[in-house]
């Protein structure tokens, strides 16, 4: 029987590997110019890059550099714009990886708890009929440790 669990970590690897891609073309660009950006250049949104790429081919803007051409200038904004979208989809997915995680983690720990509370009831019981002062402190100790814990959990 295959783990339950393989299936699920070969989704996960093959998305790390597409961020990894990704992350791999982000470093080979140069890092953006320094110092305060004006506000339009702040806002520059997918849909702006599809205008000027648009307004690139049309004709109706030039690039800065004269000896550019406006085509080559257009195709690099679409590979900006498909990069922005691995990148988005590859954020969403690390998000679903996150949340997955989490409830898996809380899942266990609920179960363990509730595990745990019944080691500690059948424990309590025992004690009671039996004349083991070991025993008897060591349910104290439980005891104690689930108030502390009931009392962290009403704080927060």
């Amino acid at each position: 029987m295959k783990n339950p669990y393989e299936e699920e970590a070969a989704r996960y690897k093959a998305a790390l590997q597409a961020i990894g891609s990704a992350i791999d073309d982000l470093a080979a660009t140069a890092p953006p110019p320094s110092g305060p950006q004006s506000r339009r250049a702040r806002k520059v949104t997918p849909a702006v890059i599809r205008r000027w790429i648009a307004d690139l081919r049309s004709g109706k803007m030039r690039p800065i550099d004269p000896s550019k051409d406006p085509n080559v200038l257009a195709d690099e904004l679409e590979g900006e714009l498909m990069l922005i979208a691995v990148m988005e989809q590859a954020g969403s997915m690390l998000k679903r990886l996150n949340n997955s995680l989490l409830s898996r983690i809380e899942a266990k720990a609920e179960k363990t708890l509730a595990e745990a509370m019944i080691v500690f009831r059948e424990a309590r019981k025992l004690a009671r009929t039996s004349d083991d002062e070991a025993l008897k402190e060591r349910v104290r100790c439980m005891g104690r440790a689930l108030g502390r814990r009931a009392r962290r959990k009403r704080r927060s």
